[in-house]
């Protein structure tokens, strides 16, 4: 994933459960993290985030950010903090959605204000890869969407997508067509398949607006 903030992008893991969280960059060896990697320690809500250094084996920038709601959603640096290997109890006395570890000097130039933005990793079909959960449509492009609204995938033209349902189902059909090796059991598979691809070809179609 990579998050820009401000005029610097980094290419970052995302830590979301308590078990990374608590982790963190323990572990790393000094020298061995590039100047635009980092580690984007991700909280559910807004929370007091207390970090500690105790057992790092090299220093980093500490860059906390709060998710501001207003006309529109916007994160935003709150403050960036230098800290050495050892120190304990970091924290900026306010509650924080996200927070960037990076090497330390990497912060250089990040200002209190500053916009961050997660841009993705843009893959082969033109889509992004999000640290959200699925992915940013290709520009113009169809996509099929889950039950939550986001982009699974996109449409390239010809191709025939089913339901998770009806994949189920043909699923099961081919499973026991493949262990009776039966032509009848293979005739069921091949039905079942007609008669969605006709329901796909006979229904009302469905399309969303980027």
């Amino acid at each position: 994933m990579k998050l820009k903030v401000g005029d610097k992008e980094f290419k970052v893991k995302v830590a979301s459960t308590p078990e990374t969280r608590k982790k963190g960059l323990l572990g790393v060896k000094s020298g061995s993290m590039p100047k635009d990697a980092g580690l984007v320690l991700k909280f559910e809500q807004a929370t007091p985030v207390t970090i500690t250094m105790v057992g790092m084996k090299f220093p980093i920038d500490i860059v906390f950010i709060r998710e501001l709601t207003g006309y529109t959603t916007v994160l935003k640096v709150q403050k960036v903090v230098s800290a050495e290997p050892d120190q304990k109890d970091i924290n900026i006395n306010d509650v924080s959605n996200l927070v960037l570890e990076v090497p330390q000097g990497a912060a250089s130039g990040i200002e209190p204000g500053d916009v961050v933005e997660w841009t993705g990793e843009k893959k082969e079909d033109g889509t992004i890869q999000m640290a959200e959960g699925g992915i940013a449509p290709a520009e113009g492009a169809m996509h099929v969407l889950d039950e939550n609204g986001k982009v699974q995938t996109n449409i390239q033209g010809d191709e025939r997508i089913f339901s998770r349902k009806h994949t189920k189902r043909l699923c099961d059909l081919a499973e026991v067509a493949h262990k009776s090796k039966s032509n009848n059991d293979y005739k069921k598979l091949g039905m079942a398949m007609m008669r969605m691809i006709d329901k796909q070809d006979t229904q009302e179609q469905e399309y969303v607006n980027n």
